[in-house]
């Protein structure tokens, strides 16, 4: 490959992933076309990019945008998947692939610009859904204001049955 070529291919690459937030680096070894194809489909039908590219322009490109890089996320033929709003779908569809398959190796990743280990990507996983979070902060926002209004509700409750109470009682005396 000639060196304008490498070079526009690393500065597509860099333009591309500039304002990358989050993605995996796979190694893809061991998995046949029909593997491939059948994790391209899944990654597609969630937003996610499969794509994979020469891991020394990947990392020249990295670089050249400031992102981190390890000499052994580039180490065998790496693959990486980006994309979608979620971090957390993006390493919960790899994991789980690699469960099904036991074939395909997390190396790492990206998350905020900062790199995270084999074992991170793995813990990253497990974590809930995106909207699954927000609606339990929201919820955990909330409790102190649904209390609030309970006691309140419960006190304009109390102070209605003890009009209610003197009221009969007064009826009662006459």
């Amino acid at each position: 490959m000639g060196k304008i070529l490498r070079e526009r291919i690393v500065t597509e690459l860099a333009k591309r992933y500039e304002d990358t937030k989050h993605c995996v680096f796979v190694d893809f070894s061991g998995l046949d076309v029909e593997m491939i194809c059948q994790l391209r489909k899944q990654t597609r039908k969630q937003g996610i990019e499969f794509f994979v590219v020469k891991n020394s322009m990947l990392k020249l490109a990295m670089e050249k945008v400031g992102l981190p890089t390890k000499d052994e996320l580039f180490v065998r033929p790496t693959a990486m998947l980006t994309g979608g709003e979620d971090p957390v779908a993006v390493c919960r569809l790899i994991v789980d692939w690699q469960k099904k398959t036991k074939t395909t190796g997390i190396k790492g990743g990206l998350l905020e610009r900062k790199l995270l280990t084999r074992s991170e990507v793995i813990a990253l996983s497990k974590l809930p859904s995106r909207e699954v979070l927000l609606s339990q902060t929201l919820a955990l926002f909330l409790a102190p204001l649904r209390t609030f209004a309970t006691l309140l509700n419960n006190t304009l409750v109390q102070f209605a049955n003890l009009l209610h109470n003197h009221a009969e009682k007064l009826e009662k005396e006459g």
